[in-house]
């Protein structure tokens, strides 16, 4: 579901008003507006602006300070929910799977479109990605995690249609396991594949795909509890982040696979 529309639905089911969503979101995709401009922004009456502001302020979702609002982490208020009894959970979990994506919103690009999934929706994403018409596929991260939620043979629909359409794909892994090693390492050659191996604990929670001519990447996390949640990304700052930052460990990152030599880089 776009991001948007399941803040608005979770927030809905917070008891929030419909304006207080629309006044709220718009401090996420502009911070430091005054509340004027935000209210403005929001189609409101200058007087309900002012009371919205003081009624999220009270909430604990936004704050006022000398560069003008500001939103705060969902963690008071998603927490707040739980503690209002069992027919908060679900919007609390809904609020809580849509966190590590909000801060894109306030990007200064054109409109960022969202998508996110849970676990159990990672196959789905990734065909759906296999269908896009990319010229490239950059990846870095803990392709096992990918194994560990699909099971079986994540890369094989993907691959084919890679392989079909005779474009490569430039993986780096930070980890290593049987599967990655036996099915991916192994056959890099027949599969127009460069893989290599950057081995590094900052990356153990994470797979991102990236697709640069489409302006799209793909984002994996599992958090503290193992709960892995995803979201499809469109936005051309952002992918332009995570290519500089796929070039950065491409230059650092081990063209072949040996438990003896591959340094931890990011670690020192």
């Amino acid at each position: 579901m776009d991001i948007i529309k399941k803040l608005k639905s979770a927030l809905g089911n917070s008891d929030l008003q419909e304006d207080e969503i629309l006044f709220y979101i718009n401090v996420l995709k502009k911070p430091g507006n005054s509340i004027y401009d935000t209210g403005k922004k929001s189609n409101l009456p200058k007087d309900r602006a002012y009371k919205i502001a003081e009624s999220l302020e009270a909430k604990g979702l936004i704050s006022r300070n000398h560069k003008g609002l500001q939103a705060n982490s969902l963690d008071s208020f998603t927490e707040s929910l739980y503690s209002k009894g069992r027919q908060f959970y679900h919007t609390a979990d809904s609020l809580k799977e849509v966190k590590p994506f909000i801060r894109y919103l306030s990007l200064p690009e054109d409109e960022t479109v969202i998508q996110t999934f849970s676990s159990d929706q990672m196959g789905e994403n990734w065909v759906d990605l296999s269908y896009m018409n990319w010229e490239t596929v950059l990846a870095y991260g803990n392709f096992e995690l990918m194994v560990e939620t699909m099971g079986g043979h994540p890369d094989r629909e993907f691959m084919s249609r890679r392989v079909k359409r005779g474009k490569k794909a430039f993986p780096i892994f930070s980890h290593i396991g049987e599967y990655t090693k036996d099915k991916i390492l192994a056959r890099d050659n027949q599969e127009l594949r460069q893989s290599k191996v950057l081995r590094t604990k900052q990356l153990k929670d994470t797979w991102i795909t990236l697709l640069p001519d489409q302006d799209t990447l793909s984002v994996w996390l599992k958090d503290d509890k193992g709960i892995i949640k995803g979201a499809t990304i469109k936005n051309p700052l952002i992918c332009k982040l995570h290519e500089d930052l796929f070039n950065h460990f491409d230059e650092i990152a081990e063209t072949s696979y040996n438990p003896n030599t591959t340094p931890d880089f990011l670690e020192k």
